[in-house]
């Protein structure tokens, strides 16, 4: 038995709110931080549940963060390309520019496809409904069909619980070489407030759809048949827009900072989930042990 003087040397809590006989049954060891290495053992048979579990809610943040990483690399791209932007800019020099921004824009949308549309290895699954439909005359964003979100389920004992659901993603390139996204979520769906109890919660898939649609890029003017810039004053104004996205509060020619806020958004509700789960399973391993005594 240890005695009191051992005790409060190795006790990391208020010494002052322990009872001096009760310091051989001080069990600190929940208040150690969580080690990711030590969390699943041969012990555990959920193990490998817990495990895809924690790599789908890893696979799905990457999959938005490659998202905000490809709009930061377009605003870096345009930044580059308004350099070339000379005051006696015309004609064939104007549909040069058009083409290499048009080059940006599929640049874009490949980066934001190749994150979103990853398979894990585990189950070969894709987390992201992900699609660009083909540009059309006249048509927008709100022509393309709804797409629904993903739920990440966690079944033990025959409940399911509902861990997150991850938002649809659609970017349509306008023919007026506008960028549009839509990104499509349940409502009343909160991402961070998963309860573990013996309450079946169903998956949103016949609830109502909260529906996010934002013009990400400016869309160029019409030009004889086609569109593009009509001037080097009006390529300057488009692209200071794109860069100027985050700071100038009077643009109205698009919205992707509310893009950018939303996208982090979803971002922080999927680390809320996967760390509500990391303290989950160490819970567990911590009853585990306890019953094993």
């Amino acid at each position: 038995m240890s005695n009191a003087c051992e005790c409060i040397k190795c006790c990391p809590i208020d010494r002052s709110i322990c009872h001096k006989n009760s310091y051989d049954k001080c069990n600190v060891d929940y208040l150690n931080p969580i080690s990711y290495d030590e969390l699943f053992d041969e012990k555990s048979n959920k193990c490998t549940d817990y495990n895809l579990l924690i790599k789908k809610l890893e696979f799905a943040r990457n999959a938005y963060f490659s998202f905000h990483i490809a709009i930061c690399n377009f605003i870096g791209d345009c930044t580059k390309l308004k350099q070339k932007v000379r005051d006696d800019i015309s004609g064939n020099d104007l549909f040069s520019l058009k083409y290499d921004y048009q080059i940006l824009l599929q640049n874009m949308i490949t980066n934001v496809a190749t994150g979103m549309r990853k398979r894990i290895r585990d189950d070969n699954s894709i987390l992201v409904n992900f699609e660009v439909p083909k540009t059309k005359p006249n048509k927008t964003i709100e022509d393309s069909q709804d797409m629904w979100s993903t739920d990440i389920i966690y079944t033990v004992g025959g409940i399911d619980t509902l861990i997150t659901s991850l938002p649809a993603v659609t970017m349509y390139l306008c023919d007026n070489y506008q960028l549009q996204v839509k990104i499509t979520a349940p409502k009343g769906v909160s991402y961070s407030n998963i309860a573990f109890d013996s309450t079946y919660i169903k998956t949103h898939r016949n609830t109502e759809n909260d529906i996010f649609i934002r013009n990400m890029t400016p869309e160029l003017d019409p030009s004889g048949q086609n569109f593009g810039f009509m001037s080097s004053g009006h390529a300057n104004d488009i692209f200071d827009d794109i860069i100027n996205y985050s700071t100038d509060r009077n643009i109205l020619t698009h919205e992707l900072k509310d893009v950018t806020e939303r996208i982090n958004s979803i971002i922080m509700y999927i680390e809320n989930s996967h760390r509500i789960i990391i303290q989950k399973i160490k819970t567990e391993k911590i009853t585990l042990v306890k019953y094993d005594k």
